[in-house]
């Protein structure tokens, strides 16, 4: 990870957090792709004198899960055998190096299976220990490299790119989660300006676009069926506030909408913490919030609301609405509400 940053350093928060977001990547991963049978450490390498890169090593160890007639001196080239022999590599390296795989890496992976192939069809006489152990090495780097380009991959795609990915509900959560570690504390790091995944001194993902990557992904509930979310913009008269972010699920933010109805709601807007965090924002006995909200349905009963983006405050405008790919990546399922007949305050039309 690459940081731009306004000073020579980046807060602690943000480099553990960069590490975590990696780790929770590469275990995402492991899950989907490889039934969570490989076994990988995760260690920091040291940084360039001067710069602002984190190297955060991945290193695979080998299976959790070995048959009976392998014998251990085995274990690492046999799991390689099974990684390399699989279509999932090919899937893997589709999906998450950039649309299309990384002809260098396929080439790779390809003199290596035709390696892997000679060495099963020679007799056991013919079978060197040194070649055997080169293969080993040989596999064991590529393995990491495939798992570790992904990984940052899936740090850089936008979340919303998980939805056309063939990818479980499970992993596109688990790597929305991992983004929101690493770009919620780079958010928090007023030193950071963009965050880059290369040598170069390239930042593809600058600050601006922290915020909305930064939104923690609904928790998945077994249990539950799949919730349906609607989508509406409302006028919220705060009467009583939260400003205690951890305490909302157990304490929700009360207001009343534009029609008088009470409403209890959580904010989840990335943003909106960060400027209240920092004494950029105001409140009063009657304050006035513009925003975007996501409630979900149940037996056409409101069961939550979540507050996406705040879009004013009182008559200091925020932030735009979200847009349908970037809600969809955050709720999922989800349906615009429909425009009622009694006017809101965002009807042009409407008395103030």
């Amino acid at each position: 990870m690459h940081f731009d940053v306004a000073e020579d350093y980046v807060l602690l928060d943000t480099f553990v957090a960069s590490a975590e977001a990696t780790r929770k990547a590469v275990e995402a991963l492991n899950r989907e792709f490889f039934n969570n049978e490989l076994q990988f450490e995760f260690v920091i390498f040291p940084p360039e004198s001067g710069s602002l890169k984190q190297y955060v090593g991945v290193v695979f160890k080998g299976v959790k899960k070995l048959s009976k007639q392998i014998a251990p001196t085995a274990v690492i080239l046999w799991a390689i055998i099974q990684v390399m022999d699989s279509e999932t590599t090919q899937d893997l390296t589709q999906e998450y190096l950039g649309g299309t795989p990384n002809e260098m890496l396929i080439e790779k992976i390809d003199a290596f299976k035709n390696k892997i192939k000679y060495l099963e069809s020679s007799s056991d006489e013919q079978i060197n220990d040194v070649e055997t152990e080169y293969l080993q090495q040989e596999g064991t780097a590529l393995l990491e490299e495939i798992v570790s380009r992904s990984a940052s991959q899936s740090l850089l795609e936008p979340v919303m790119t998980f939805e056309s990915a063939r990818a479980s509900k499970q992993l596109r959560y688990d790597l929305e989660d991992a983004q929101a570690d690493l770009y919620g504390a780079a958010l928090n790091d007023p030193t950071v300006r963009g965050i880059g995944f290369s040598e170069e001194e390239e930042f593809p993902i600058e600050r601006n676009s922290f915020a909305e990557r930064a939104i923690r992904p609904t928790v998945l509930k077994e249990e539950d069926p799949e919730i349906d979310w609607i989508v509406s913009l409302r006028i919220i008269r705060v009467t009583s506030p939260n400003f205690d972010r951890d305490d909302q699920s157990s304490r929700r933010w009360k207001g009343r909408d534009s029609s008088g109805h009470s409403v209890l709601f959580e904010v989840v807007d990335e943003e909106f913490w960060h400027k209240l965090l920092r004494d950029e924002l105001e409140f009063g006995e009657a304050t006035v919030l513009k925003v975007q909200m996501a409630s979900s349905i149940s037996k056409s009963r409101a069961k939550e609301n979540k507050v996406i983006r705040v879009l004013a405050i009182d008559e200091e405008e925020l932030a735009e609405p979200l847009q349908d790919e970037a809600l969809s990546a955050v709720l999922g399922s989800f349906s615009h509400e429909q425009k009622r007949a009694t006017p809101d305050l965002f009807d042009d039309n409407a008395s103030h």
